[in-house]
């Protein structure tokens, strides 16, 4: 089953909670930097965006972009945990004033493009929906092009992918902020795999 050649692989989110700090990147450099495609010179500026004034592990923006704190580094670098570079920043808070002990975070780490044709189509009633609907169980990226990192990006996509070996590290800090889901749990939309589906389709000029 596909499933057991991903035992050791979760899906990484960052869990939102309303008075956590969300953070708000330069906007045009925001995927670059995360993605890693732009290595900066000099301290790239973050400030407040929303949210409240909680400071996690893991800060986050809804355009891209995440900055770590230096407790969580160190206990990834204690790990040996690869994938990720760090480059420095000048953080601002809801009052506009510096805050010290966090990095921004590249991740480069790889693997081969998402492909959702492997995802298996249930039904099911989400918890607070009123009916049953179609859903896309597992998440699975390409396995063969995986570089070996610890933290890894799917080809073409944010989507954030980690080891179990990641998920060791950071569950030792008590407190963090990061979600983890095994790969073959993970739900998407239906109606997701859809769109995805026709946009790939377009991509190779098999529809109009």
């Amino acid at each position: 089953m596909t499933q057991d050649f991903y035992h050791n692989f979760y899906a990484v989110r960052i869990k939102e909670v309303r008075r956590t700090m969300v953070i708000n990147p330069p906007y045009y450099e925001a995927i670059d930097l995360f993605t890693g495609r732009e290595i900066p010179k000099n301290p790239v500026d973050f400030r407040y965006y929303m949210g409240g004034t909680k400071l996690d592990d893991c800060l986050s923006s809804p355009i891209g972009g995440w900055l770590w704190s230096d407790r969580l580094v160190m206990a990834l670098n204690d790990a040996g945990i690869t994938g990720f570079n760090l480059y420095p920043v000048v953080l601002k808070d809801k009052q506009k004033e510096d805050v010290e002990g966090y990095s921004g975070v590249s991740i480069v780490g790889r693997a081969g493009k998402v492909d959702f044709k492997k995802s298996e189509v249930i039904k099911e009633q989400p918890e607070g929906w009123p009916k049953v609907i179609e859903r896309l169980k597992g998440m699975y990226f390409g396995l063969e092009e995986w570089d070996g990192s610890d933290i890894f990006l799917a080809e073409g996509s944010l989507y954030v992918f980690c080891t179990k070996k990641f998920v060791d590290a950071v569950s030792k800090l008590k407190g963090h902020n990061f979600e983890f889901t095994p790969v073959s749990e993970y739900r998407l939309s239906k109606s997701f795999l859809d769109s995805q589906l026709e946009k790939e389709a377009k991509e190779k000029g098999e529809v109009d």
